[in-house]
């Protein structure tokens, strides 16, 4: 299920950032083997997406916001 919340920006911390979080997943992977087929589950990490183009008071584009915030570790 995904999860739409507004982050304050990082560089003026007054306009709103909307992103969409997936959280983590578990998929399921069906292989076959001579021996039969076999289900195997590994999990899908969670993803944090930018949906704003850029900053609503600062102007800030989504590619600035994205690379801040990777710095700071927070995706």
């Amino acid at each position: 299920m995904l999860e739409r919340q507004y982050w304050p920006c990082p560089f003026c911390e007054e306009g709103q950032i909307e992103v969409v979080i997936r959280p983590r997943t578990v998929c399921a992977k069906r292989t076959a083997l001579r021996g039969g087929k076999k289900i195997s589950f590994h999990k899908v990490r969670e993803e944090i997406v930018i949906l704003s183009e850029k900053c609503n008071v600062c102007g800030k584009t989504a590619e600035q916001i994205e690379k801040k915030w990777k710095k700071e570790g927070v995706l």
